[in-house]
Formats: structure tokens, sequence, C-alpha cells
């Protein structure tokens, strides 16, 4: 559990039956909910990812490790509280490869000699309910658009009510990513499809990260759109 300040102006994660969070109205407490475990292809693939690049950190040389920690000393993360935070070069080796495996990108086994995030322009979203196509506006002149094995990686929430205007997950991958080249930048927008069935009126949520094609990770972005014909 995050606390911020003596008397816990800002906390995260949860403490008995008791979990901390925060909306657009500021933090709040409820009352601590099991997840549920549907064990989708989407989950068992990301696991598998992640449970791969774990085992993989231990298959590098010493200087790759090294490298991994050199650049997680400079390079922050944002977390729950929206604070910038070191993590360690385990976490970005995995999260870094993990990315790069569910958009098809062969991995890295030492991190960009950039010591810096790569900048996403926050893509724009509409969805449609005919064959529940996904349009998505992005900037083709960032970093990864340019660039071979840059790519651009979204995930989806399920269908929401279009009162909902704050969602944390879960989110889902959708294939393929939108890949960078560096003859031929991809064309905006693009097209993919949502696997539910959407309505009129629903709202999906997004989240985006981009990598550069070095292995440069984005902050993610999330927006949302609501569904129209």
């Amino acid at each position: 559990m995050l606390f911020k300040s003596q008397i816990m102006t800002q906390a995260s994660g949860s403490v008995g039956g008791l979990t901390a969070s925060r909306n657009r109205f500021g933090n709040y407490f409820r009352g601590r909910a099991l997840p549920v475990n549907p064990n989708t292809i989407a989950q068992q693939l990301s696991r598998a990812n992640m449970a791969q690049f774990a085992t993989g950190w231990a298959g590098l040389t010493l200087g790759q490790r090294n490298a991994w920690e050199a650049w997680a000393a400079v390079v922050t993360k944002t977390n729950k509280l929206g604070d910038q935070v070191l993590i360690t070069g385990f976490n970005w080796y995995v999260a870094v490869n993990s990315q790069r495996a569910a958009a098809g990108i062969l991995p890295v086994a030492t991190p960009s000699g950039d010591l810096a995030l790569t900048s996403l322009t926050p893509p724009s979203v509409t969805v449609h309910s005919v064959a529940s196509v996904v349009a998505i506006t992005f900037t083709d002149t960032d970093e990864w658009a340019n660039e071979d094995n840059g790519f651009l990686l979204m995930s989806a929430s399920l269908p929401q009510p279009p009162t909902k205007t704050f969602f944390k997950g879960p989110f889902f991958v959708i294939t393929p990513a939108v890949l960078g080249d560096v003859a031929t930048p991809p064309t905006s927008p693009a097209n993919r499809t949502h696997p539910s069935i959407l309505t009129n009126g629903q709202r999906v949520f997004f989240r985006f990260v981009a990598q550069s094609g070095d292995g440069k990770p984005s902050s993610p972005t999330i927006t949302s759109s609501i569904v129209v014909t």
C-alpha cells in the first residue's frame, strides 16, 4: 500500500478488507473485491510472455544485465499515484520485451543507448458498431512510426456504460500492432477490430503504448470513445 504525506493524502493498494483508489473526484476507499480470473487466451499469452522474459533475464550476460540496471537508474516510470519512480533493470527488461512480443517484434537483449522514453502523441479513436471497427488516428511523425521495429500497441476494455468516465482495467491487447517503417511510415487512421459485439452508445476505453525500434517504450496513454454506427 502506498502513502503520501504523514496523514495519508494519497494511497493506493489494499489492506485488510479495504482498497484505496482514486477517480476524477479524488481519493477514496472501497471494499476489497476478489479478482475474477477467466483465464482467457489473451491472459495466457500475456503471462507466457512475462514468464518467458523473467526466465530470459537469467540467460543475459553480466554486461547486458548491468546495461539494463544502468538504464533503470536514470529512466523513471509513473506509478499509480502519478509519481515518477525508478524500477529495476529486470522489470524494464521484462516490460520492454513483453510489449515487443505482443507486437510480434523480436526481443532486445540490451536497452537503448538513449536514456529516455520515446514520445507518444496521444492517439484518438472512433469506434463503430458495424463490424466492431476501431479507427485509430495517430501522429505519423512520432519516433516509433518512422523506425523499423517501432510500433504502436493498443489494448481495449470490454464495452462499458456510457456514463463511466474512469477505468483502470482490465485491458486486453488488440492485434496486430501498428508497425513503424523507416522507408514508408504507416498511414493514419489504421483500422482494427474489437472482438466484442458493440452497440451504439456504449463506451470503450483504450490504452496505448509505443516503442521505438531500439526498445525505448513510451508512457502509456488512456482514452475512451462512445460507439457510433
